[in-house]
């Protein structure tokens, strides 16, 4: 879980970088800048004031941190710039004071000797712990300080837990999907037979269409038929004159008259072929006897009609009486083998019953 420090421009500094991975000791000979990556690194959690630290000749410097976990910060200051942040690309202008969005990233002085030292890198508990220009002692301080390897044993055991659980849901992952694979397993073999089942759905869609196209191909053809005989009888047409409205509805009504006039025709000649060989029929002067043998001629039509009637009820009535009577024949039989089925009478518990 390395951190990367990155100075520029900031007192002896020009340009360096530092890889801060787990305790991280610098050293060397004074005046080689051991003293002014200490300060740069404070820089950017305590927004130095002044610009006395800018390198000589120099318009501005910057520090940047990058973080194991993807968090960037980068801090710049100048005589002519004023201090200006860009945590994890977000620009911010903060003044005097150290913005949120860099005291969130959790990177905090330690205590050691009876008061704060900076900087410390990343969270205090299993980050990297960056001290410098500092005596022996306080460094031994810092790095035995019983809290924090307090805090360190317990987050061994929960990342223990945390490792445990992972490994419990990871076997029963494995589980699932050594069951999903043998699922899975059962369905080999059947690729061939879903490309057998589509392409007969695509066959039978593409002769749903053609019978679709040949129904309609056939009512085209009928209709084409119709119109054949259509012009076969309009043949020596030569013109055709529409007449106006008024004369084609008069000769329409004239039409129907006619219509009318031939119907009546066909039953007038009926009637004279039905009183062939009728000489002469003598006409009574009295209509009233012939109004008296009407309506005795209309009582026997409706007595002749109510007689017909009367016979389809006694064949419906005969027609349901040979259903009745099959029905309990049906039944008849149908009890007797449920009785014997029983063994005995249910009603006077008599055995070999029988069904009379």
């Amino acid at each position: 879980m390395a951190v990367i420090v990155r100075a520029h421009n900031f007192q002896s500094i020009k340009d360096a970088t530092i890889v801060v991975d787990g305790l991280t000791v610098v050293t060397g000979k004074n005046n080689r800048g051991k003293s002014a990556s200490q300060r740069a690194v404070r820089g950017v959690f305590q927004n130095t004031p002044g610009t006395s630290f800018v390198r000589q000749g120099e318009d501005k410097c910057s520090v940047e941190i990058r973080f194991a976990d993807g968090n960037t910060v980068v801090w710049e200051k100048g005589p002519k710039v004023k201090p200006t942040y860009t945590v994890n690309g977000k620009v911010i202008y903060p003044g005097r004071e150290v913005p949120d969005e860099v005291r969130a990233l959790g990177v905090v002085p330690i205590m050691a000797g009876g008061r704060e030292h900076w900087p410390s890198i990343a969270p205090q508990i299993v980050g990297q712990v960056f001290l410098l220009d500092q005596p022996g002692s306080i460094i031994a301080e810092a790095i035995a300080d019983v809290e924090r390897v307090g805090h360190l044993n317990r987050a061994m055991k929960a990342s223990e837990t945390d490792r445990r659980r992972a490994e419990e849901k990871l076997r029963v992952r494995k589980s699932d999907l050594e069951e999903a694979e043998a699922e899975l397993a059962t369905f080999d073999g059947l690729d061939e037979a879903v490309t057998k089942v589509e392409g007969v759905e695509e066959a039978w869609e593409a002769s749903s269409r053609m019978h679709r196209a040949l129904t309609a191909l056939q009512h085209m053809n009928n209709r084409h038929k119709a119109a054949v005989a259509t012009v076969k009888q309009l043949e020596g047409v030569k013109a055709i004159t529409i007449p106006e409205t008024t004369t084609a509805h008069a000769e329409g009504q004239d039409l129907h008259q006619l219509k009318g006039l031939l119907q009546r025709l066909k039953s007038a000649q009926q009637q004279v072929v039905s009183l062939a060989g009728v000489e002469l029929v003598a006409i009574p002067s009295d209509l009233s006897e012939v109004h008296d043998l009407s309506e005795e001629l209309t009582s026997l039509q409706t007595l002749q009609e109510r007689l017909t009637h009367v016979h389809e009820e006694i064949g419906k009535l005969r027609q349901a009486e040979g259903l009745i009577a099959q029905e309990l024949t049906a039944v008849h039989s149908e009890l007797g083998g449920v009785l014997l089925a029983i063994g005995e009478c249910p009603t006077c518990g008599k055995g070999q019953a029988h069904v009379s």
